[in-house]
């Protein structure tokens, strides 16, 4: 990671090896038990990014004891000046004061960006299995709750499969593929979404220089679009004048009211279509194919 800021180095992402997955969310539905699980980094590896970056003496971590939990202030020497930052994390029911000390540890450390980029990844939904204790569990093991009526609860144990990490987030994510996209864009639509794409990628890479591709990407695109999108709108607008100026010459080629009162209807139902589609206001152009229409009854009234 050389040439890269102290910043860059602290955000860069982790190897898969380095990341787990935490339940979120868990419940029973008709299907069975199921969690809802996002990825975290684990607390030896913020350990091991911060020998690498700044050395085993240019950190260090205090506790506080905390209501229902632990506070941790993570304070790094950065350009000869030490910088704390302070975050928490609860008791749980399983080694409560071993999660409680690294899950503080760790959020400290995602207010320096360490593994900040893995709060983009959507939490992943899971159906579970549900097994007969822990020393069943062959995957990952949670126990989920389930209310069997207002008086009586339950645990279920269960395991559920470890998903695959989205590409983006992994250190050999290619950027380029994600700039191809935004390059491809057809609308601003399809360019918003490979743009949030990009952008996601961009931040796990940690890397200022590729926000700045992305965006620059997304700006030179978004400009191209905007002038198709008003080239194609001048073309269609142009297409729709030619047919209405084609439609006013069949209704003055009219022979009596029968036939202008069919082809006005016919001509009224296809602008008001065309005015829909172009987003204009048919009023205008309605005035207009009236005053052909009375034009016509008048030289049929005076015939």
């Amino acid at each position: 990671m050389s040439g890269l800021s102290i910043q860059e180095q602290l955000a860069a992402p982790f190897e898969e090896s380095d990341i787990e997955w935490l339940v979120f969310k868990s419940g029973v539905n008709n299907d069975g038990p199921w969690v809802q699980v996002v990825p975290y980094v684990t607390n030896r590896a913020v350990q091991q990014r911060l020998d690498d970056v700044l050395g085993l003496h240019g950190w260090e971590n205090v506790y506080r004891d905390a209501d229902g939990g632990q506070i941790c202030g993570l304070k790094l020497l950065i350009d000869g000046t030490w910088i704390t930052k302070w975050d928490g994390a609860s008791y749980n029911d399983y080694e409560p004061l071993k999660s409680a000390l690294s899950g503080s540890m760790k959020r400290a450390g995602v207010q320096f960006g360490i593994g900040r980029y893995l709060y983009s990844v959507e939490p992943v939904f899971l159906k579970c299995q549900q097994i007969a204790d822990r020393y069943e569990c062959t995957e990952n093991f949670a126990l989920i709750r389930q209310d069997i009526d207002e008086n009586n609860t339950t645990w279920l144990p269960v395991q559920w499969p470890t998903p695959p990490l989205p590409e983006f987030v992994l250190p050999q994510a290619d950027l380029n593929q994600y700039l191809d996209n935004i390059k491809a864009a057809t609308n601003l639509t399809e360019l918003a979404k490979a743009f949030g794409e990009a952008m996601r990628c961009a931040e796990a890479m940690g890397e200022k220089s590729k926000r700045k591709a992305v965006i620059e990407a997304r700006n030179t695109r978004q400009k191209a679009v905007e002038q198709e999108q008003v080239a194609k709108r001048t073309e269609a607008v142009a297409k729709f004048k030619a047919w209405l100026n084609s439609a006013v010459k069949t209704l003055e080629s009219t022979v009596n009211e029968t036939l202008l009162d069919m082809e006005f209807k016919r001509v009224k139902q296809e602008l008001q279509g065309y005015c829909k589609a172009l987003t204009l206001t048919e009023t205008d152009y309605i005035n207009r194919i009236n005053q052909v229409k009375q034009s016509q009854l008048m030289k049929f009234q005076g015939a």
